[in-house]
């Protein structure tokens, strides 16, 4: 009777003190908990009845129901310009990287915040400390189990704890407190905090208790950048951990050897690496296992796929559209071997060994014990049944020697379609949806394209227990068409989540940051809390980032995004279909709200939102110059392409088919043209791959900056890119179209710099079916 009344107590005591109904909603039901344990005197550490002895007396009394529920005296943290805090690390030993970034973190916000600096681990702490540390360190834990769990509270004794159940969610309770009692967050990857509104001379809590617990557990990017390491940037790193932003992908690889060891640097940020990347070359390489001459003693042809009678013989890098022979039962302890050195001796916390076919479509086994894993997938292109068997023979000798680590299988490609039978409980699935339309949700059931994605989804998701995306939030030419697409991943994830997804990375690059700084921000906020709202989102982003031009900004991204989204349905190619969207009205009014955005901040703003403001305005002037063919440029130099309009059969350039496969032939083509007489043609005959014109050794100027165009054509089905690579660059600047349904379209690359280079190689691609012409190449040197 007594717990009886107490629920209903408490029950009005929460409507009457709504501020604590975070708290207690998220404390393992702690409203019935407390009830539950009303006068129990035996409470003691770990978790001292579950919190509920709030005073840690032994004993759940009203002592604690007025520390829980009553109103406390204001704890000044600041008082009129002088600090009253401390900070402690919590720790038995030292503290992590990422528990001592975190405690520094907390002290550079205060000095932003209020012109003040809390001491850390001080022999003599500060009338108020803020204590940071894992939950198992603490009398009274978290409230809830998850790894990535946090809990931000004010003690009985005065105390404020920001507690995780792990390293990383401790810096993700200091991002929260941060954030919301000392108004400074890190919008922008550039380590610069924000805050939110003028400089506190007093800062004062009264009531502070929260638990929070995101709804997607993987919540990050793959980002390609091999200067700093794989899927790594110090700048990105430590924006990630000040967004709660969980995961990097990076392959096995590549961890340990490049930019200075990403595994560590991943830790050092409480980041998990997710290895599920294309690696069949790198678990079996061809030069070991396929090299009679410099390796006869490892020489296994059979490991490799048999197709059309001969056992193919992969590049040593990438190995595009090659696969293995799975059935093999030599690659099955191979993979063993390498997850072995992986797990055991070089990446002792490493949770997810991924091993993924390699990238490009085809290339499968075609051995008769292969093909009798396919089972009823047999000739339809389908290959899932196969790689799910391999992992299902795997997993449980992973089980059972690496209890709790996982691996990694693709939902890519020829295994988007999910198997006929579960998989292990000990695989995820990175389950990439290819092929879908941004600019329709995902799970809007009127797009064709996104309705089939979502089909192969839900038959992953009745096959496994964690299944989560690898995503496409980039394209080329990104630096100047900004992603416009944001409001369309926010609404998605709340249906994604309820699908029973686990989380979502994107892929990207670090050279596009700056135009998805928006999406970047709105998929940190959605993936932690799928029920948020956009424009609040981007209302709270323009506020942060761009300070007194905030509204003049937020317009600005407003008309840009609505009006891509209400006029190209598809998408395909950004220089293709977004320039064309807005009328000369729209773009002289997106002109003006980013010249009087950049006049505010100069006159009012920090340098953080000045640099904020005006970046955008330099990506918006980029985005002007697509529509304008750069040959009409005054000043602009000669073209500096050989045989620009395929004339007069100039023998720098050239053909060839990736790999040798798909079905192509060349021409220099007289059926369409753009001016002349002819066009470079490329015409697909059968099997797709990848065909291309070449011509290397452009001659540039170095230090200088360069335009570029060309017009492209091209049928039903067909698609392609121009990949730009300067100088010896392993990345290119890549140039992408789709159907142009039999149409010439212009194609503009409006700067290239060549820094120290003095060359420039050039590559036509097309990637699918049907017939695609080329014309009217344009290079050359703008004007200084």
């Amino acid at each position: 009777m007594i717990k009886s009344t107490l629920k209903m107590l408490l029950v009005c005591t929460l409507l009457a003190a709504p501020a604590l109904s975070d708290c207690i909603n998220n404390q393992m039901s702690g409203l019935e908990q407390f009830a539950n344990n009303w006068l129990n005197s035996n409470c003691a550490m770990p978790n001292w009845c579950y919190g509920s002895d709030f005073n840690q007396s032994q004993k759940v009394d009203f002592i604690d129901y007025a520390f829980i529920f009553g109103s406390r005296e204001p704890l000044l943290l600041v008082d009129n310009g002088v600090c009253n805090v401390s900070i402690r690390n919590v720790v038995i030993g030292s503290p992590s990287t990422i528990e001592s970034y975190a405690a520094q973190q907390l002290q550079s916000a205060f000095q932003e915040a209020a012109g003040v600096t809390p001491l850390i681990n001080p022999a003599t702490p500060s009338a108020v400390e803020i204590r940071l540390g894992v939950a198992n360190r603490f009398s009274a834990g978290v409230g809830n189990s998850s790894d990535q769990a946090y809990a931000i509270r004010r003690t009985y004794d005065n105390k404020i704890e920001l507690v995780g159940n792990s390293a990383a969610a401790v810096m993700w309770a200091v991002d929260d407190f941060c954030n919301e009692i000392l108004h400074i967050s890190w919008p922008i990857a550039n380590d610069t905090p924000i805050l939110d509104g003028g400089m506190q001379s007093t800062i004062a809590i009264a009531n502070l208790c929260k638990v929070k617990v995101p709804d997607f557990y993987y919540r990050g990017w793959i980002i390609g950048d091999n200067s700093n390491g794989f899927g790594y940037t110090d700048l990105i790193g430590n924006w990630m951990a000040h967004n709660r932003q969980s995961t990097l992908y990076c392959p096995v690889e590549q961890l340990g050897s490049i930019g200075g060891n990403p595994y560590l640097k991943h830790l050092a940020r409480g980041i998990t690496t997710e290895t599920t990347y294309h690696n069949f070359a790198w678990l079996v390489p061809a030069s070991i296992y396929y090299d009679n001459i410099n390796h006869p003693e490892s020489y296994h042809p059979e490991y490799f796929p048999l197709i059309d009678g001969i056992r193919v013989k992969p590049r040593d890098s990438a190995s595009f559209y090659v696969q293995l022979c799975l059935s093999n039962p030599d690659i099955l302890n191979i993979v063993k071997s390498k997850i072995t050195e992986t797990f055991s001796s070089n990446f002792p916390k490493l949770k997810i060994f991924g091993i993924a076919q390699n990238d490009g479509s085809g290339g499968f086994c075609q051995c008769t014990n292969c093909l009798a894993w396919d089972g009823n997938q047999i000739g339809t292109g389908n290959y899932s049944n196969r790689v799910a068997h391999f992992f299902n023979l795997l997993s449980p000798w992973v089980a059972q020697r690496y209890p709790g680590r996982l691996l990694g299988m693709y939902g890519y490609a020829e295994t988007q379609e999910a198997p006929e039978f579960n998989v292990a409980d000990n695989v995820a699935i990175t389950f990439a949806p290819c092929g879908r339309n941004y600019h329709k949700k995902l799970t809007d059931p009127t797009d064709l394209y996104n309705a089939e994605i979502i089909r192969k989804l839900i038959g992953w998701l009745s096959k496994s227990k964690d299944v989560h995306f690898w995503e496409y939030y980039f394209y080329p030419n990104m630096d100047c068409c900004p992603v416009p697409f944001s409001r369309r991943i926010c609404e998605e994830y709340a249906d994604l989540k309820q699908l029973g997804v686990k989380g979502v990375c994107s892929q990207t690059y670090p050279v596009d940051w700056p135009s998805m700084r928006v999406l970047a921000y709105t998929v940190s906020q959605c993936a932690w809390d799928t029920s948020l709202d956009y424009d609040a989102i981007l209302s709270n982003y323009c506020s942060l980032a761009y300070g007194p031009a905030a509204d003049t900004m937020k317009a600005y991204h407003l008309l840009y995004e609505n009006t891509i989204l209400e006029r190209v349905p598809e998408f395909g190619s950004a220089l293709q279909q977004f320039p064309g969207a807005f009328n000369l009205s729209e773009m002289n009014q997106m002109d003006s709200y980013l010249s009087s955005a950049n006049a505010i901040a100069v006159a009012n703003s920090n340098q953080a939102n000045k640099s904020a403001v005006q970046e955008q305005y330099s990506i918006f002037q980029k985005f002007k110059t697509i529509a304008i063919d750069p040959a009409t440029i005054p000043g602009i130099g000669p073209n500096v392409i050989r045989d620009p309009g395929a004339e007069i059969n100039d023998p720098s350039w050239f053909t060839d088919t990736m790999s040798n496969i798909g079905d192509y032939s060349f021409s220099r083509s007289s059926n369409f043209k753009h001016s002349g007489n002819k066009s470079f043609e490329i015409k697909c005959e059968g099997m797709t791959g990848v065909a291309r014109w070449v011509q290397l050794y452009v001659p540039v100027n170095p230090g200088k900056r360069f335009a570029y165009r060309f017009w492209v054509n091209s049928t039903e089905g067909s698609g392609g890119n121009c990949e730009i690579y300067v100088g010896g660059s392993s990345v290119p600047i890549t140039v992408a179209w789709t159907n142009t349904e039999g149409n010439w379209v212009q194609i503009v690359v409006p700067e290239i710099l060549t820094l120290d280079n003095t060359y420039i190689n050039l590559y036509l691609h097309s990637l699918g079916e049907g017939t695609v012409y080329f014309d009217d190449l344009f290079l050359a040197k703008l004007p200084d």
